[in-house]
């Protein structure tokens, strides 16, 4: 099988001919190429090839294409800072919303305008399309409304306002959705699958109750929006505590990738069993693992996720999160020889 038909399989609840994996690679993949951390977060040309770089060096089985949770906020005028060799990160001391007042003041913005990060991804996600996408799936990242609005605020202020100033945020989200409106149909229209970050519908970051009257009320037109131009449909969490149920209610998604467990779960067993016949799972993997363990170690957690929740696809191999920049490439490797050994079906 090729990837795209690997991955696709899974994706309908049927086996492949093994599991498909993803390191989930992001800016790691600077390294594989030979870049800078900043070229490779300015430059969607360059991030392409980083990734198809990457891709042909492991033979992983889906390509992401995304560079931070920073992406959008840029566009609306939030400056973010470029280290050579490091992430990137907002300018904390001159966030663009001082006050609840400021979110009324927020102008969206053309995500295809000259100079916009944006853009830069777009361009990312039509190389590799036209050079890869015929036989490797490419899934292109969308941060959240919050996420966004928590770049231009912080986090810890922006939570504060969505419980004392709601009104406020809700006039900031509603122009970041109708600018991620219009780059969700950009990037959709490339031909890559849209997968939206919704980690603030976890326990960790607040109730289902009050993201359901915040961001969630922008989500159901954000996945609307892709469902009309043919896309398929995946959610990110890196929350703990995701609410699945939520999510799937509001977005009906066909692929839900997590770092952690559903808030309504004991074990992987029991997320496969309740959610495995709703949505195809993805993620997991632990990114501390991936940082710092042994292969030997992160062979065997992979066997284990393998084992509860490959059966029947419907299961990608992946970390719960971005592959750590720095961490070593070996751990990449422990995880194809995990599949390698433990994924042929039938299991």
């Amino acid at each position: 099988m090729t990837p795209i038909e690997r991955f696709k399989t899974a994706l309908n609840f049927r086996e492949p001919d093994r599991v498909p994996w993803t390191p989930y690679f992001l800016g790691a993949a600077s390294r594989v190429y030979g870049i800078s951390y900043a070229e490779w977060a300015q430059y969607g040309d360059m991030a392409a090839r980083c990734v198809m770089a990457s891709q042909e060096l492991f033979g992983f089985d889906v390509m992401f294409a995304a560079f931070d949770q920073f992406t959008e906020a840029a566009g609306f005028g939030q400056k973010i800072i470029f280290p050579d060799d490091d992430p990137p990160y907002t300018d904390f001391d001159n966030l663009l919303i001082q006050t609840p007042e400021d979110y009324a003041r927020m102008e969206s913005y053309d995500p295809k305008q000259d100079g916009a990060r944006t853009k830069e991804l777009i361009e990312c996600c039509e190389i590799l399309m036209n050079e890869k996408g015929t036989l490797i799936p490419v899934i292109a990242l969308v941060n959240g409304p919050l996420i966004v609005l928590a770049e231009l605020r912080s986090k810890e202020a922006l939570l504060g306002d969505c419980a004392t100033d709601k009104e406020a945020v809700l006039m900031g989200l509603e122009t970041v959705t109708n600018t991620l409106l219009e780059y969700t149909k950009a990037l959709a229209e490339t031909g890559v699958m849209i997968m939206f970050d919704t980690s603030y519908a976890s326990r960790q970051m607040m109730s289902s109750k009050l993201w359901l009257e915040t961001e969630g009320r922008c989500m159901s037109r954000l996945a609307e929006t892709v469902r009309q131009t043919g896309a398929l449909l995946a959610l990110h969490n890196w929350g703990e505590g995701p609410y699945f149920d939520t999510l799937i209610e509001v977005m009906s998604p066909q692929m839900i990738s997590t770092a952690f467990l559903p808030d309504n779960c004991k074990d992987w067993m029991e997320t496969k069993r309740q959610w495995g016949g709703k949505v195809a799972l993805c993620g997991a993997v632990s990114s501390r693992s991936i940082a710092s363990g042994k292969p030997e170690e992160i062979k065997e957690e992979c066997r284990c996720f393998i084992q509860d929740m490959a059966a029947g696809g419907g299961y990608i191999l992946a970390p719960g999160c971005e592959y750590p920049p720095k961490a070593n490439l070996s751990s990449v490797r422990a995880m194809k020889a995990a599949v390698e050994r433990y994924g042929t079906y039938p299991l």
